[in-house]
């Protein structure tokens, strides 16, 4: 059945990774160890920060509990998401710059699994940076650049997927519209930034 292009559904559907099952429920906080680079001198300390990030994932609730907004379940393990009705949160984190958000669909962060989406405006750029998970990009709306740990740069456009294993640094370029992208990690989230490579 044809969608309207402003209207996207997203059913995700897993058989194992999770700890839970159920609606998605609101502000659960994960613990993520984020690791980055003080400058671009690549013999600057590396700083270790633990950092709390309020966001809204998947867990155990009571049946008679609602619905965040845009989130809908018709049986167990199931998520529905209407992207165009989600709340949306900033998404701060040392090293990422101020404007990006974050919707959480399911799974913990914490612990493997978390799945979500985010949203840039045009022209944000994401550094480089690379996971201990490994990492799936499925890019909903907009243009823009994938940028190798080598420095080369790929365009790219909406709708794209980008499969990464783990310890894989790279950054992203939105274009000259906004940016909507869902990712999902396979083992406990953490951030290394890197200082961004010379363009080839």
């Amino acid at each position: 059945m044809p969608l309207p292009v402003a209207l996207v559904m997203i059913m995700v559907a897993t058989t194992s990774g999770w700890t839970a099952s159920g609606p998605i429920t609101d502000d659960i906080s994960w613990a993520m160890k984020l690791r980055v680079e003080g400058d671009l001198d690549s013999k600057a300390p590396l700083v270790t920060i633990v950092a709390l990030v309020m966001a809204f994932m998947c867990g155990v609730a009571p049946a008679q509990q609602s619905q965040p907004k845009g989130v809908y379940s018709f049986g167990p393990d199931q998520t529905i998401a209407d992207i165009t009705k989600l709340d949306w949160a900033p998404l701060k984190l040392p090293g990422l710059p101020e404007g990006i958000e974050i919707a959480a669909l399911r799974g913990d962060l914490a612990k493997g699994g978390g799945e979500i989406l985010l949203r840039t405006p045009p022209g944000y750029v994401v550094p480089n940076h690379s996971h201990t998970s490994d990492e799936i990009y499925v890019w909903l709306k907009g243009a823009f650049t994938y940028i190798a740990a080598d420095g080369k740069r790929q365009p790219m456009s909406a709708p794209a997927y980008i499969s990464l294993p783990g310890q894989t640094p790279h950054g992203l370029e939105c274009g000259n519209e906004q940016c909507v992208f869902y990712l999902r990690y396979g083992r406990p989230f953490d951030l290394e930034v890197h200082a961004m490579p010379p363009p080839k």
